[in-house]
């Protein structure tokens, strides 16, 4: 796609609305025809194939949040001659060099350390260089092309948002999970029934991403066994839940209720 040449909104509904369909496409973008609609929209001004943009892409707080590795792709991609690191120092202290160069200037540069960049991502105990890397790629867009990255927010900057308060609207969608189809996460699929599993949470995303499709799953439960499995398979993220969020955590246990009472009875 070329960013230059105007995308038709049929073409990009289009587009959307066949990805919204798609078993390859992340949790986040199945049955959801406008997520996917801004995808293709970014994707063709980013000048990149949709799929790949949305592979690295989380919706925290209803805004777009990019992977560290997207964002040092978009920035080499408009660039004359790509971001290129040197290191130095160790522990906190190790600090990069990042030097790239924009079509007509010279080359420009910034310096970042451990220290400064360093975040509770368990990455940068793993791999410091490679999140500085990131974290020093975002950092030189933000002052040298700052248009290339506007209004994306980045996985380094996800704790800083702020949750929107509970409204009436998102109380009943987590009160009433068994209105909403069940899509079987391996296919993409729409059934009725889906056999227990660990329910995955992203990293950066919200306590309702994690219960709503619990919710539904045990919704659609056979039998009082089936709910304990479900429980017991997702037992570390609801205990973790039950700590830091208690209320949302009798909320959760308020929801399975009715299912547990249709079981046993």
């Amino acid at each position: 796609m070329n960013a230059l040449v105007p995308l038709a909104p049929q073409h990009a509904m289009s587009m959307a609305q066949a990805l919204a369909t798609a078993k390859m496409v992340p949790q986040q973008f199945k049955q959801s025809v406008g997520d996917c609609y801004i995808a293709v929209t970014m994707a063709h001004r980013f000048g990149m194939d949709p799929f790949l943009l949305m592979m690295e892409m989380h919706i925290i707080n209803g805004r777009p949040m990019l992977s560290g590795k997207l964002t040092a792709a978009l920035v080499n991609h408009n660039l004359a001659e790509p971001l290129t690191p040197t290191y130095s120092g160790e522990g906190d202290t190790r600090k990069i060099t990042i030097v790239g160069r924009v079509e007509g200037r010279e080359p420009q540069s910034i310096e970042l350390t451990v220290a400064q960049a360093k975040t509770g991502n368990e990455q940068w105990q793993k791999n410091p260089d490679q999140m500085l890397f990131y974290a020093g790629s975002r950092m030189w867009a933000r002052r040298y092309t700052p248009d290339v990255i506007l209004g994306i927010l980045f996985d380094d900057e996800a704790e800083a948002v702020e949750a929107p308060k509970p409204t009436l609207q998102s109380i009943l969608a987590i009160q009433k999970p068994a209105e909403k189809e069940l899509i079987d996460p391996t296919t993409g699929e729409i059934v009725k029934h889906v056999d227990p599993f660990e329910v995955e949470m992203a990293e950066g995303s919200s306590w309702g991403q994690f219960l709503e499709p619990l919710q539904r799953y045990i919704a659609h439960a056979r039998s009082i066994d089936e709910v304990d499995q479900w429980l017991q398979l997702n037992q570390s993220l609801l205990l973790k839940l039950k700590e830091s969020k208690p209320q949302l955590y009798r909320l959760f246990e308020k929801n399975i209720e009715p299912a547990k009472e249709r079981l046993t009875n």
